[in-house]
């Protein structure tokens, strides 16, 4: 492994800071993660692997290591280590040291294989996840929503992670790939039944 790079189970302050300062999106709207400190406690099975050179952490990648899949659940390069450059740098040391991580863990079984969730508007983090070996295998669709003046539905309630709950969630997504039953017991579902109490619709909400 690279002597730059440094592995732990737990973040160090250095790595929370740096979460907790990045800013997200290349094109379009740019972003923070909020309330970092209280997330990073939840991360199922974490890993935190820290590239760092004269005490200054330059990089974070966060794994969630869901049996041999690990999931990129962070990302983040220190201000100083961005490149401003529209292009991936293909033979930066901080690109080098990660790939060489990647193609280490694959080789030596400790990983079957990686997979992260890229907004394809973020083309810094696209392009560099091609780099890595990183190949498309499905598409999510998503929707921004807002209400100004929300109301109140008598239909909806908001309950715990049930027995219930839990078929529902298996009978729906239990044999798809990449499913991980890690964050179910975080979050809040909330849940619509019928006149006869029956479910007919919920959503786990973080």
């Amino acid at each position: 492994m690279h002597p730059y790079l440094k592995e732990s189970d737990k973040p160090s302050e250095e790595v929370v800071w740096l979460l907790n300062e990045t800013i997200l999106g290349s094109n379009g709207a740019k972003y923070r993660h909020c309330e970092t400190n209280r997330h990073i406690q939840t991360i199922d099975e974490p890993l935190y692997l820290t590239l760092q050179r004269h005490q200054r952490v330059l990089a974070n990648v966060t794994f969630c290591r869901r049996n041999n899949d690990w999931y990129v659940r962070y990302f983040a390069f220190h201000a100083s280590s961005q490149s401003s450059s529209p292009k991936p740098q293909k033979k930066g040391v901080l690109r080098l040291a990660l790939k060489e991580y990647f193609e280490l863990k694959l080789q030596d079984n400790s990983c079957r294989r990686f997979y992260a969730y890229i907004d394809p508007s973020n083309t810094k983090s696209k392009q560099m996840a091609e780099s890595f070996g990183f190949e498309k295998k499905g598409e999510i669709t998503t929707q921004t929503f807002s209400r100004v003046f929300p109301k109140n539905s008598p239909r909806l309630s908001k309950e715990p992670y049930s027995l219930e709950i839990q078929q529902l969630v298996f009978q729906h997504f239990g044999k798809l790939n990449y499913f991980f039953e890690a964050q179910l017991n975080h979050g809040k579902f909330y849940v619509i039944r019928n006149s006869e109490q029956k479910i007919i619709a919920f959503t786990n909400v973080h």
